[in-house]
């Protein structure tokens, strides 16, 4: 598997099954990165189809392990960036069914 690039400005959702076809289940990584002008907390809205974790600057921010329908900002959290550039990763479960997320940031 390569890294590729998406983006859905209509809805937000990155729709992994229209993606990679799954046949059982499995994971995905999404990662992006954000440069900020100083240190500031943010909220972030994620939506997963089915668990998710997050990573900002290496760290574990959220781990949510869940069998769902995603839906916009199912997870608030409130994270550090720091001055310049931020990394974030995302990694989300496949069940069976829908698979996918929304990120936000509020």
């Amino acid at each position: 598997m390569k890294w590729a690039h998406f983006n859905n400005e209509i809805s937000g959702y990155i729709d992994f099954t229209k993606i990679y076809q799954p046949s059982g289940s499995g994971v995905v990584y999404a990662a992006r990165t954000i440069q900020m002008e100083k240190d500031t907390d943010v909220k972030i809205g994620i939506g997963s189809n089915d668990g998710v974790r997050m990573w900002v600057n290496s760290k574990l921010v959220l781990d949510h392990k869940i069998a769902r329908k995603a839906e916009p900002n199912q997870e608030i959290i409130t994270v550090h960036f720091k001055k310049g550039e931020n990394m974030i990763l995302l990694k989300i479960d496949q069940l069976g069914g829908g698979w996918g997320f929304y990120y936000t940031i509020l």
